[in-house]
């Protein structure tokens, strides 16, 4: 599998992460605000799925919330809500993947059966999951590595020469190159180094051992949410410095 590496500018990294926590939150409390009323309305636990077809059939989702896998964009934010706020968080899980508000738990006699579900912490794991790829366009195949501009790499994202393939398949395959983000943490010439954890997947040639930077496989869901996140790069970056650390995701 050829091998490409790129370095974004750290003035584009901090201002395209600023705007990524600003327009995530604002997109959480959308999401949130419109699972809310929907729960409520209906007064039984739902899937997000469930939730947003609901939300579309009384016209009730705002002209802001578009994309592909909208389900799942809820039910990462209902997920994220609940991780960051146990205890407090509007929202419960009765079962695997359908959610419920706390204030009508117990609201009711017919609700005396529901029971708070707590879900096992999720392992990623990407054979299921599509990866940004670009085609390695060099006939010299001895050539294993190789530093490119970044500018490079624009220009072929601007011309619709990228796609999204199966892990499986990129093994196979000695021309897709898998893109994957890598974030270093430094304070003046202190660089933040850390264990990579059990919850990466067992193709992460990474897993268990420590790490100066945060990075993973870039998806085809990372470019969902933030359209100026250089086609998922900078939010995959930041999501796996999240989910590296523990940290609560920005609600």
């Amino acid at each position: 599998m050829p091998q490409w590496s790129c370095s974004l500018p750290i003035s584009k990294m901090v201002l395209t992460a600023a705007l990524w926590l600003r327009t995530h939150s604002t997109l959480a409390d959308a999401y949130l605000s419109l699972a809310e009323a929907v729960l409520a309305r209906e007064a039984r636990p739902l899937t997000p799925a469930e939730i947003l077809q609901q939300a579309y059939l009384e016209g009730a989702v705002p002209w802001h919330l578009r994309g592909r896998t909208q389900h799942k964009t809820l039910h990462a934010r209902l997920s994220e809500d609940i991780s960051k706020n146990p205890e407090k968080s509007r929202f419960v899980r009765t079962g695997p993947g359908r959610f419920f508000l706390r204030t009508l738990l117990s609201a009711s006699p017919s609700n005396d059966h529901l029971r708070i579900y707590l879900a096992p912490p999720r392992r990623k794991e990407l054979r299921r999951e599509l990866i940004l790829c670009l085609e390695d366009y060099r006939h010299d195949d001895s050539r294993t590595s190789q530093i490119i501009s970044k500018s490079h790499i624009d220009k072929r994202f601007l011309n619709g020469r990228y796609s999204y393939h199966h892990w499986g398949d990129i093994k196979r395959s000695s021309r897709l190159i898998p893109i994957y983000s890598f974030l270093i943490v430094h304070r003046d010439e202190h660089v933040l180094a850390y264990r990579v954890g059990k919850f990466r997947p067992d193709s992460d040639p990474m897993r268990g051992l420590r790490s100066i930077g945060f990075g993973g496989a870039v998806l085809s869901s990372d470019a969902d949410l933030l359209y100026n996140s250089w086609f998922g790069i900078v939010e995959n970056a930041i999501s796996e410095l999240i989910l590296g650390l523990g940290m609560p995701p920005p609600v």
